[in-house]
C-alpha cells in the first residue's frame, strides 16, 4: 500500500481525464518508457522465531518492527520517502519499503525488463531487512498467514490512511476485514500493457487464472497455531472482504472490454480515501467516486489525486493503474520469490502464450467462484465443478509460460505454444524461475501441503525456520 501521502493538489477533473489516465501510458508503455518491465511486491510477516507470533509495530518491552525498518537508514542506500516523520515508506533508489496495516514489511521493487534484474534487486532487499529483523531479535516470515497470533492482538501501524481503511472496513469489509488487514501477506506483480486492447486481454487473463494461480501458489494451512483445514486461509479471508472492491471485475470477463467500461466499474466502487487540505490523506465517507466527481469534495472539485487514491484502494484480482497489478498468490516460499513474477511475465509478454491461455481458461469462466473455493480449501487438489483437476490446469499454464519465456529470449522461435505438459525441453535461461511450480504441478501439491508437513513435525517454530528470510 502507498504512503499517508495524498498526491499533489491539480486541476479539477471530468470523467475525459479518467479515460486519458489510462490512455496515457500506452504511448510508450510505463510512464518512465520501460515498455515490457516486471515489477515484484513482497510482503513479510514479522515474527518470533521461537513461538511464531506477531512482531509488533513499537513493543513496550524492546524493539519491534519500527526499529528493524529505520534501522534501514543506517545503510546510505535507504532514504526516508516525502510524508511525515518517522517515515513509514523508504527509498532504495527506486525500489521502495512500505509498512503494511499490521506491520508487514513489503518490498516494492523498481521495474525492471529482465527477470534476472528483479532477482538481483530484491534478493538484496531482503538479506538487508533480515539482517536488520535478526539484530532486533525476530525473523521474516515468507508464508501468507500469520501463524499464531490473532488480529485484535496486532496493533495497527499508526498511519492515517490505515486508521480510515479500518474504520470503513468495519462497516463494509466483512468479518475478516482486520484479518485481511494485519494477519495476510502475499506477492504481486506488475507489467506493462501497449494499449486498450492489450490491457484488455491481459485482465481477462489474469481474472480467469485467478483461482488456478491461487491453487499453485497456496501458502498459509496455519492459522491460531493450528491447522486451519485449508490450504489457503489468506485466499479465503480475501473472498469475505468488501465484495463492491475485490473479487473480480465483470468489465474484463463479459462483453467487449474497454477503457470505458474499465472507468464505469471504478466509478462505482466506493471511495476510502481523497487528498485532504493538508497534503494528506482524509475519509471520503464511503461515498463513489462517480459522486465525487459530480458533486465534489469538500467545497472543491475532484482532481487526479483524488483518482489515484480511489485506485490504490480497488483490491481485485488484478487491476490496472498506470501498469496492470496481478495479486492473486500467497506469499511463496523462500526460494520461490521469482516464481509468481516470471509466471505472469511468460504469459503476458509472449502473444501466443496470452492467447493459448485463454483458450485454455475460458470454458471455466462460469465456474470461477467455486474454484476459488476449492483453491482456497484442496490448493492442487482442488477440482472445478465438472470435476477439471486444478493442478492439470496449473501445470498447462505453467507450460504455455515456460513457453512464453524461451521464446522471448529467442524471438526466431515461431508458431503457438499448446497449451499441454508435453512441450518440447528448452535451454535454461529465465524460465528457471519456474522450477518450483513445475515441482508443485508434477506432484499436484501446493506449497502449503510441504509447510503441513513441517508444522505436523516440529510444530510453529520449525515452519517459521523453514519459511525464514535470510
Amino acid at each position: 500500500m502507498s504512503s499517508d501521502s495524498g498526491g499533489q493538489a491539480g486541476a479539477p477533473i471530468e470523467r475525459k481525464d479518467l479515460l486519458e489516465y489510462f490512455r496515457k501510458p500506452t504511448q510508450s508503455g510505463r510512464l518512465d518508457g520501460c515498455g515490457r518491465c516486471v515489477g515484484v511486491e513482497y510482503e513479510l510477516l514479522p515474527v518470533d522465531p521461537a513461538t511464531g507470533r506477531a512482531v509488533l509495530f513499537a513493543p513496550a518491552d524492546g524493539p519491534g518492527v519500527e526499529a528493524a525498518f529505520l534501522g534501514l537508514l543506517e545503510d546510505p542506500k535507504y532514504q526516508p520517502a516525502e510524508g511525515p516523520l518517522p517515515p513509514t515508506t523508504l527509498q532504495r533508489g527506486r525500489a521502495s519499503i512500505n509498512l503494511e496495516p499490521g506491520g508487514q514489511t513489503e518490498v516494492s521493487g523498481s521495474p525492471f525488463r529482465s527477470l534476472g534484474e528483479v532477482e538481483e534487486e530484491l534478493r538484496a532487499i531482503l538479506a538487508e531487512l533480515a539482517e536488520s529483523a535478526r539484530q532486533r531479535g525476530f525473523v521474516y516470515h515468507s508464508h501468507a498467514m500469520q501463524p499464531v497470533s490473532f488480529s485484535g492482538e496486532i496493533e495497527l501501524v499508526p498511519k492515517r490512511r490505515y486508521r480510515i481503511m479500518a474504520e470503513h472496513l468495519a462497516r463494509h469489509g466483512g468479518r475478516r476485514y482486520r484479518d485481511m488487514m494485519t494477519r495476510t501477506a502475499s506477492v504481486q506483480a506488475s507489467y506493462d500493457f501497449t494499449g486498450e486492447a492489450d490491457a484488455g486481454r491481459k485482465m481477462r487473463l489474469a481474472m480467469l487464472a485467478a483461482p488456478v494461480a491461487a491453487a499453485l501458489f497456496a501458502n498459509s494451512p496455519i492459522e491460531a497455531g493450528r491447522e486451519s483445514g485449508l490450504m489457503s486461509v489468506r485466499t479465503a479471508i480475501w473472498r469475505e472482504t468488501d465484495e463492491a472492491r475485490c473479487g473480480l471485475v465483470p468489465a474484463a470477463l463479459d462483453g467487449e472490454w474497454s477503457w470505458e467500461r474499465y472507468v464505469e466499474h471504478a466509478l462505482d466502487v466506493p471511495s476510502i480515501l481523497v487528498r485532504a487540505a493538508d497534503g494528506g490523506v482524509a475519509s471520503a465517507q464511503g461515498r463513489t467516486f462517480r459522486d465525487l466527481l459530480e458533486h465534489g469534495i469538500d467545497g472543491r472539485r475532484a482532481e487526479m489525486a483524488d483518482w489515484e487514491l480511489h485506485l490504490s484502494t480497488i483490491f481485485t484480482e488484478a487491476r490496472i493503474k498506470r501498469v496492470l497489478e496481478v495479486r492473486s498468490s500467497d506469499a511463496p516460499p523462500p526460494g520461490a520469490e521469482m516464481a509468481m513474477p516470471a509466471l505472469w511475465a511468460g504469459l503476458f509478454y509472449h502473444p501466443a502464450s496470452l492467447e493459448g491461455g485463454l483458450e485454455l481458461l475460458s470454458p471455466f469462466r462460469a465456474e470461477l467462484p467455486e474454484m476459488f473455493h476449492a483453491a482456497a480449501r484442496h490448493g492442487l487438489r482442488g477440482r472445478t465443478p465438472g470435476g477439471t483437476q486444478l493442478a492439470g490446469l496449473a501445470r498447462d499454464l505453467v507450460a504455455l509460460a515456460r513457453a512464453g519465456l524461451a521464446r522471448l529470449a529467442n524471438p526466431g522461435g515461431q508458431g503457438r505454444p499448446p497449451y499441454s505438459p508435453g512441450l518440447a525441453a528448452v535451454e535454461p535461461g529465465e524460465e528457471r524461475y519456474l522450477a518450483p511450480l513445475e515441482e508443485w504441478v508434477a506432484r499436484g501439491r501446493s506449497p502449503a501441503e510441504d509447510a503441513l508437513e513441517t508444522f505436523r513435525e516440529g510444530g510453529v517454530q520449525a515452519l517459521v525456520e523453514k519459511a525464514r528470510v535470510r
